[in-house]
């Protein structure tokens, strides 16, 4: 399947508005003890995406098109994530459903997740032909959205 490039700004706004404003429709009006478990997990998992977003932004690579990048960053948050901010969309689109205690939410959520999935892999297809070897090899060693976990290290 070829998938064109979509700019990711443009794909937050999308994401992050269209389940904020359905999660506000459909959220539940009753508060319980597990409902401010939710909430308050729902929150750290929009702290992830904050963090993550300070963390990367940081870098000059982070805010280019992928055709411009010159190098390919192992370091920091990237040792253990190929992708950290579609990472934190995804982990806070996961979040809005504890938040907002709706599973209306799910089908829009799979959704966007498919789409940040589908616009890493894009770039990283950008990023072998421009690096080969180099950028397959730090792909075995790390994690797209999730960190790799290496037993016996």
């Amino acid at each position: 399947m070829r998938f064109n490039y979509l700019k990711p700004m443009n794909l937050a706004i999308l994401n992050l508005s269209g389940l904020f404003l359905l999660g506000l429709i459909t959220s539940r009006r009753v508060v319980t003890f597990f409902d401010v478990l939710c909430i308050a997990f729902g929150g750290v998992l929009a702290l992830v995406f904050i963090l993550s977003i300070i963390t990367t932004h940081k870098m000059k690579q982070m805010v280019m098109d992928p055709d411009e990048v010159n190098k390919v960053i192992t370091t920091g948050i990237f040792k253990y994530l190929r992708h950290p901010v579609y990472a934190g969309i995804v982990y806070m689109n996961i979040g809005f459903i504890f938040f907002f205690r709706s599973l209306v939410l799910i089908p829009l959520i799979v959704f966007f997740s498919l789409l940040w999935y589908y616009e890493a892999r894009y770039e990283e297809q950008v990023l072998i032909r421009k690096f080969g070897a180099k950028y397959k090899n730090y792909m075995k060693k790390t994690g797209m959205f999730f960190p790799k976990i290496r037993l016996g290290e």
